[in-house]
């Protein structure tokens, strides 16, 4: 079980600032919707693409026009592994990783290894 004092957060290195980071952006789309601080909507996952991933997943701001966008609901569709039509932090992170991979220069020539989240086979 993890355990968290007040304390800890004072003094923070960069990849524990990180991680709170990816939470506030999780928590700042999710619970909109559904009510449910734990999962996102397919609206709030749009929102939160739209919103916070524009320059990493270089989206044409036409695909944005059409209400129901064919290819957010392929991402969520790949990520829900256990299919409950909302997306977990979980299976947030995973997307996270994914696009890490696709869009850092570090990662350019990196071979990627397969990791399997549902069906994940979207290519950013």
């Amino acid at each position: 079980m993890c355990t968290v004092t007040p304390d800890c957060f004072l003094k923070q290195n960069k990849l524990e600032q990180a991680m709170d980071t990816l939470v506030e952006v999780f928590l700042s789309y999710s619970d909109r919707a559904l009510g449910n601080k734990y999962s996102l909507s397919y609206t709030e996952l749009r929102d939160l693409i739209q919103k916070e991933l524009n320059h990493r997943m270089k989206v044409s701001p036409k695909v944005w026009d059409h209400p129901h966008v064919v290819w957010i609901s392929n991402l969520m569709c790949s990520l829900d592994e256990d299919r409950d039509g909302t997306i977990c932090f979980e299976e947030f992170v995973f997307l996270i990783t994914r696009v890490i991979i696709c869009s850092h220069p570090h990662f350019e020539r990196y071979k990627q290894t397969i990791i399997t989240c549902g069906q994940f086979k979207y290519d950013i």
